[in-house]
């Protein structure tokens, strides 16, 4: 019997057909995936700029309330350092002695980074914010060590003297008289007003950072996409 010839050429093209489908499937795919990636980086810049700007406003706050706690340790001091009994000493102790260091914020960065998302920002975008976040990290240190040297210092003194008692159950002339019987405890006031003071200033460039990045990220990765 004569052989049956081989169908080269359709087998070619069924081969080809074959191919070209396999290849505008993983276009497709890739297309596909690059659009709900590019989405993706939309969403988590917008929430990146929204999360900076709402930082910046609380940044704004904490400086302010570390003027007020700023004027509230001098008045203090004054208070310390007067002869009559001061009804407004407690507040002011308490004023200037209460506070909490600045939250970090970088809830969205981090999340960027521990699930590998953080390679859909742009190079440039990608390096200010480890830039920044490293920055934030430094300043916290910064302050968590004046606060330690300065305003510790006076909830150490108190609670050793006795004076740091309940304000219903001390009257304001015992808790003066406490006060100042504290081992120069001017000297520990003025730290107190010293690291508010330092708070303030140190807390004014981290706004103005974060303003910045905010700004490189609305330019880079949400006007240009």
């Amino acid at each position: 019997m004569p052989r049956t010839p081989i169908p080269w050429g359709r087998l070619a093209a069924e081969f080809t057909v074959i191919v070209l489908g396999v290849l505008v499937a993983l276009a497709a795919d890739r297309w596909s995936q690059s659009r709900d990636e590019d989405e993706l980086a939309q969403e988590y810049a917008a929430r990146l700029v929204a999360e900076l700007v709402a930082d910046s406003a609380r940044l704004e706050e904490h400086r302010a309330e570390a003027r007020s706690r700023t004027r509230d340790g001098v008045l203090l001091v004054e208070a310390i350092r007067g002869s009559a009994p001061d009804s407004t000493i407690m507040r002011l102790y308490f004023s200037c002695a209460g506070t909490a260091l600045p939250h970090r914020g970088g809830a969205t960065y981090e999340e960027l980074r521990s699930t590998g998302l953080l390679r859909l920002m742009s190079e440039d975008v990608r390096a200010a914010l480890f830039e920044h976040y490293g920055f934030v990290e430094g300043l916290l240190g910064r302050l968590d060590r004046v606060r330690r040297e300065d305003r510790s210092q006076l909830a150490t003194a108190l609670n050793q003297s006795g004076a740091f008692m309940p304000r219903d159950v001390i009257s304001s002339a015992e808790f003066t008289s406490r006060l100042r019987a504290v081992r120069n405890i001017d000297g520990i006031a003025m730290g107190c007003v010293a690291f508010q003071n330092a708070e303030d200033v140190l807390v004014r460039p981290w706004v103005s950072r974060t303003g910045q990045l905010a700004e490189l990220i609305r330019r880079r990765e949400l006007a240009e996409r």
